[in-house]
């Protein structure tokens, strides 16, 4: 990732991508947001492992090489990674989705990216507001905690779970994530309104509602792409929606009645 370490997207999803549930979930919520104008991060935007070294192998390598292997004289070179560049997204991520294994046990990988979010987050330094974290169990909840040690979430989503396949039948994990982005991108907006007190009101005010028309407009649309989530979690959406628009008609009028705008 190159000429990249300025550009702010709304959401990073961590996840196991050794996991099928995992990574068609991901797959899934990306292309409902994106659909939705929401920019997401990928992990083709950065390097986990730059580059490969070659190694004199041993005897069950060169047999690997015989049986037509072709990395059989290759090996990742697992402490080599682009922990930089993965810090500046996080920094640069407005919500962070952490997606914990199925088993609730952390691969190597994704631990070392929750270590580097959790620096991420405490000490930010990004060019805006400290990002969102986001918790989502594939798994009963016991034992998160202790998998997520000294992560702030501000929410936590079971995504899958026995009661809600008795309760709800079929649904979309996928779209049902992206439903839960989308109400905390809402929140996030309204809770970040308290502008800087050196700016302009006028400025104040523009720079609210913009953000405001932009978090609403988005979220109506994923909510045109949502027909497979539990009811009560399109109801929620649309709330969340429509306290934002209200909001957003005060600002309009106080705008008017101040500016004439």
């Amino acid at each position: 990732m190159r000429g990249m370490s300025a550009q702010v997207k709304d959401i990073f999803l961590i996840h196991t991508k050794s996991s099928q549930f995992s990574r068609d979930l991901v797959e899934e919520c990306s292309r409902v947001l994106q659909e939705a104008e929401y920019s997401v991060w990928a992990y083709r935007d950065w390097e986990w492992a730059p580059d490969e070294i070659a190694y004199h192998p041993p005897v069950t390598d060169i047999r690997a090489y015989a049986c037509g292997d072709p990395d059989a004289f290759r090996h990742e070179r697992p402490s080599d990674v682009d922990r930089k560049t993965l810090r500046r997204i996080l920094e640069n991520a407005r919500v962070v989705a952490v997606i914990l294994p199925e088993d609730g046990r952390l691969t190597s990988g994704v631990a070392e990216e929750l270590r580097i979010a959790r620096q991420a987050h405490s000490s930010h330094q990004g060019t805006l507001e400290r990002p969102t974290l986001l918790c989502c169990t594939t798994h009963e909840s016991a034992g998160v905690c202790d998998s997520v040690h000294g992560m702030a979430f501000a929410d936590h989503v079971s995504l899958w779970n026995a009661s809600n396949a008795d309760r709800l039948g079929v649904w979309s994990p996928g779209q049902y994530l992206a439903c839960r982005i989308a109400r905390l991108r809402l929140l996030q907006v309204i809770a970040g309104m308290n502008a800087s007190d050196d700016m302009e009101l006028r400025i104040q005010i523009g720079t609210i509602e913009n953000r405001l028309s932009t978090e609403i407009a988005r979220a109506k649309t994923l909510c045109d792409c949502l027909d497979s989530i539990p009811r009560d979690e399109r109801s929620a959406l649309l709330a969340q929606i429509q306290a934002a628009e209200s909001l957003a008609v005060f600002f309009s009028c106080l705008a008017h009645e101040l500016y004439g705008l």
